[in-house]
């Protein structure tokens, strides 16, 4: 069996390597990341959780090459090159318009409209809506695949609806934070990458 932990920024390439990856046999997808430092925190859990694994038998991530402070992202990118090459017949990944939460036996589901941000929450996701928090069994990986349009991973750990961001405010470090439209005015850390692309996509 082959473990292959898929690396890209690219959620879309992501997407569309795992899809591909799942098709073959004998090989099982551990997860997914958009950079090596998430791949070494994602191994380092799954390490001290008890899964037998080792970083260097990992397809795609070497642990020498983290280790001697390589880049990894170029292999990221350059199988999803392959990938995209390879794979133009296949159907982008289907947007969803809600989507389902699990409460006291029941399932809900919250219109994506609903939600203020998504948030990483140690394998699944929480779910900011106006009043209360909900935990989804989606990464926020796949949360960020699914959620197109005016949804936008502004940190490696927060995934935001722009249609409630309320105000950008600049902290003592340098950094951008929102303040989003929720009952709790509550504050999303943007991480200094994805600033930018931020301010863009806000026209400010």
């Amino acid at each position: 069996m082959v473990t292959a932990l898929i690396l890209d920024p690219d959620p879309l390439a992501r997407g569309k390597l795992r899809r591909v990856l799942e098709r073959v046999d004998g090989v099982e997808v551990l997860g997914e990341v958009t950079g090596p430092e998430e791949a070494v925190a994602l191994l380092t859990r799954l390490d001290s959780e008890g899964h037998e694994l080792s970083m260097s038998s990992v397809s795609g991530v070497q642990s020498t090459g983290l280790d001697d402070g390589r880049d990894t992202r170029s292999q990221g990118r350059n199988s999803a090159t392959r990938e995209q090459s390879n794979s133009r017949q296949d159907d982008d990944v289907e947007p969803l318009v809600r989507i389902p939460v699990h409460k006291d036996g029941r399932t809900v589901l919250v219109e994506s409209d609903a939600i203020v941000y998504a948030s990483a929450a140690r394998g699944y996701s929480s779910l900011k809506l106006a009043d209360e928090k909900v935990l989804v069994s989606f990464s926020l990986n796949e949360l960020e695949r699914r959620l197109h349009g005016h949804f936008f991973r502004v940190h490696r750990s927060s995934l935001v609806n722009l249609r409630y961001v309320r105000e950008l405010v600049p902290d003592f470090r340098g950094s951008l934070v929102l303040v989003m439209g929720d009952r709790q005015r509550s504050r999303v850390e943007v991480s200094r990458r994805q600033a930018r692309e931020l301010r863009r996509r806000l026209g400010v």
